[in-house]
């Protein structure tokens, strides 16, 4: 939630400082939970990594958010990801040379049709493609808010 409340302030115009502060010190404290201590997100070593990160601009928060929720929050950082590129704002470059595919980052753009609807509407099936272009709409044709004909 604090990551949400510093975003928007900083979106405003607004100082965020604390509510990045408490965003960055309660993941710390998730971290530490939910691991045991074994990556070494030890809450009492929050404020210096805080410190260390410097001001609340609204890239700051959206990486420090992005880190946060690496581990549980996969929708939400992917709507994130999403909602920023589609204001024009990229915060974090997806490079990973383990998900590409014929050089090709394959960084869905929009949800698959279900089975059914493939199966059931020319038009979809039209769509989803055949042979080795099936599916590949995923990584190819935004949804139609982002631009997208479909």
């Amino acid at each position: 939630m604090y990551f949400i409340i510093a975003e928007a302030k900083a979106r405003l115009g607004q100082d965020a400082s604390a509510e990045l502060a408490e965003a960055v010190t309660a993941s710390f404290e998730d971290y530490a939970l939910s691991d045991g201590g074994m990556i070494g997100f030890d809450p009492s070593s929050a404020a210096d990594y805080i410190a260390s990160i410097g001001s609340a601009s609204l890239a700051e928060i959206m990486v420090q958010k992005y880190i946060a929720q690496a581990r549980d929050e996969k929708i939400q950082t992917y709507n994130d990801l999403r909602r920023c590129k589609a204001l024009g704002q990229e915060f974090i470059t997806l490079q990973n040379p383990n998900n590409t595919s014929g050089g090709q980052n394959q960084w869905p753009l929009r949800l698959p049709y279900g089975n059914s609807d493939v199966v059931s509407n020319p038009n979809v099936s039209a769509a989803f493609g055949s042979g080795n272009e099936a599916g590949n709409y995923l990584f190819t044709e935004n949804v139609w808010i982002f631009g997208g004909s479909r």
